[in-house]
């Protein structure tokens, strides 16, 4: 049963998270642009697999058994745990409204270069949070 479990928590950070940090980190170049067609995709891109991202968090709490090696005591989950609520957070509540917003914004012709900087900032530390999680995952300091 743990392989089925762990099968599916590696496909759906895979086909949900893998994505989701392409868009992100695509997001500066088209605020860069100014382009409102490309903001609104990946406003979208954001927005949906942001939120579908926390099914590989559910899909990993189901890994967690002590008959597994793994309790919620364990440091580097912990680790995990908090790092994945940050990156969720900076996607879902900071970087798909913003890039919402500069969607709307671009359509009536104004510029949103100076949200370039912002946006790369905040996809840059999601991106790292997921970075370190897949380290964590493999690595498990301490079992």
């Amino acid at each position: 049963m743990r392989t089925v479990v762990l099968t599916v928590h590696i496909l759906l950070a895979i086909f949900l998270i893998g994505p989701l940090a392409s868009a992100t980190n695509q997001g500066p170049r088209a605020l860069r642009d100014g382009d409102a067609g490309a903001l609104r995709l990946l406003a979208r891109i954001v927005t949906v697999n942001g939120w579908g991202s926390i099914a590989v968090g559910v899909v990993g709490f189901g890994l967690v058994q002590q008959r597994w090696g793994n309790e919620f005591t364990d440091s580097w989950l912990i680790v995990s745990i908090l790092l994945f609520l940050v990156a969720t957070l900076l996607v879902v509540a900071l970087l798909a409204p913003a890039l919402r917003g500069a969607a709307a914004r671009a359509g009536g012709g104004e510029s949103t270069a100076s949200l370039a900087g912002r946006a790369a900032a905040m996809a840059g530390a999601a991106s790292l949070c997921y970075v370190v999680i897949a380290i964590l995952m493999v690595w498990q300091p301490g079992n």
